[in-house]
């Protein structure tokens, strides 16, 4: 499936040695989670071991502005051989225990309580009470909770969020968030960024591919039986037909994102 990867970066003076994924596995309270990452993580950037095995009971008093960090990972990307100074751009990946806002009723494992409190953490996390919206400048967001959508992996309906900066600060977020009980879920948090310049681009669709190399390793397995249902899918909003004008700016948006030039 990724084949396609090392054509696209065996170019001169830009290494690309893929990895294999070595698994892992958290045993949370209820359900084990399972997941693999390639281990060939930055050169400069600290890690903190994974925490293995997290009892939720011990945490029913935790402020729900907080969450549980089970990882944090950094890998570079390299124009030339792997070296600090080399470094052209990053990925961050890390997993966290979210709880369920208390303001919100119902189980996570329902679509509306989920994509509430979801969308709730990630106006939360690019909050700035100085500005004018209260959101920090220049940051993109997804219009509504019920703009979120899901999809299945390996058997598990995902939330897929997002956030953008723009202009002055290339970097993009990806949130991808799984119930795991009645008031907690998981969260999978990809940060992409990259120093700009012509490798940009390449840089960017480099650190994709790794994201969804690793989130399709992801899997949940409960020790008790869970609710199941299909993932909810976002319906775009019909309306009169899109003019040209209009075509052509969401394709060239289209194209700035996945090329790495927005």
């Amino acid at each position: 499936m990724f084949n396609w990867l090392q054509t696209t970066f065996l170019k001169k003076n830009y290494i690309y040695e893929p990895q294999p994924l070595m698994p892992r596995t958290v045993n949370i309270t209820g359900v084990n989670f399972h997941f693999a990452m390639p281990e060939n993580f930055s050169l400069d950037m600290p890690a903190d071991d994974l925490v293995d095995r997290v009892n939720l009971k011990q945490y029913s008093h935790l402020p729900d502005t907080r969450y549980i960090a089970l990882m944090k990972r950094w890998w570079d990307f390299y124009s030339g051989r792997p070296s600090v100074k080399n470094t052209i751009g990053t990925l961050m990946l890390s997993f966290d225990l979210i709880p369920r806002k208390k303001d919100i009723s119902g189980s996570l494992f329902n679509y509306e309580p989920m994509v509430n409190t979801v969308y709730r953490d990630i106006l939360n996390d690019f909050s700035d009470p100085s500005t004018e919206n209260g959101i920090m400048e220049d940051t993109l967001l997804p219009e509504s909770a019920t703009s979120l959508t899901e999809f299945d992996i390996n058997g598990r309906n995902w939330v897929i969020g997002f956030a953008g900066r723009t202009y002055h600060n290339l970097t993009t977020l990806n949130f991808y968030c799984t119930p795991i009980s009645d008031d907690w879920y998981l969260r999978a948090r990809f940060e992409h960024s990259k120093g700009g310049g012509k490798n940009s681009g390449l840089v960017h669709r480099r650190s994709l591919g790794e994201q969804m190399r690793i989130l399709e390793t992801c899997e949940l397995e409960f020790l008790t039986e869970v609710p199941t249902r299909p993932p909810v899918e976002y319906e775009i909003p019909t309306g009169p037909p899109l003019t040209q004008e209009e075509i052509e700016a969401f394709n060239k948006r289209n194209d700035e994102y996945f090329s790495g030039k927005f």
